[in-house]
């Protein structure tokens, strides 16, 4: 498979960018092509732990795939593409909040807890006026197992989450999975797999 590559931006920096809004990688281990690069791709772990660690962090992330002279991208970079692109697509196309029972122990006015549900930004939840903690639950009809949490905010209403935790119960007792600090547009929480 080739594939022609008609139109390219090119960014030119004496070192890769790195930063609060977003991080440059490449797919091979420079800007440019070269030749003797074809085999010295970035292992797919690599370029996923690249892509969770900006796109789940609520930045940019610039991944540099240079076409050969001929003007095509090589078919080393088109397979890792594909199977990064694979790997967005399996991880995080079924929301498993569909279909969950969503409880929330405050919710404002003009917020929706059945917002949660999606990534469309018509509508949102947030905690009641004054409240400056809140817990949302999510009840679910079978056993799950869970390795990934994508937890987005309605930015238009500014950044409102300074820390949350993850936890899931076991056995009756609640255990914590996972803790951070600001959401943003995305934060994408990875933890060992819990049913």
């Amino acid at each position: 498979q080739m594939v022609t590559c008609t139109s390219a931006v090119l960014v030119i920096s004496a070192m890769p960018v790195y930063g609060a809004d977003g991080w440059q990688q490449d797919t091979a281990q420079q800007w440019f092509y070269m030749e003797h690069d074809d085999n010295r791709i970035r292992p797919l772990d690599e370029l996923l732990d690249i892509y969770l660690n900006t796109v789940g962090a609520n930045a940019n992330l610039i991944l540099n795939v240079p076409p050969c002279r001929e003007g095509y991208f090589k078919k080393n970079d088109v397979k890792r593409l594909n199977e990064i692109g694979c790997f967005i697509r399996d991880t995080f196309s079924y929301n498993l909040a569909e279909d969950a029972i969503i409880q929330a122990d405050s919710c404002a006015e003009d917020g929706l807890v059945e917002a949660v549900r999606s990534q469309n930004m018509d509508g949102y939840w947030k905690a009641a006026a004054g409240k400056e903690t809140a817990e949302l639950e999510f009840m679910f009809s079978s056993e799950k197992t869970i390795d990934y949490c994508m937890l987005m905010e309605d930015i238009r209403q500014s950044q409102r989450i300074e820390k949350f935790r993850i936890l899931y119960r076991t056995e009756g007792a609640w255990e914590e999975i996972f803790e951070g600090t600001a959401v943003g547009h995305k934060k994408i929480c990875r933890f060992e797999p819990v049913k």
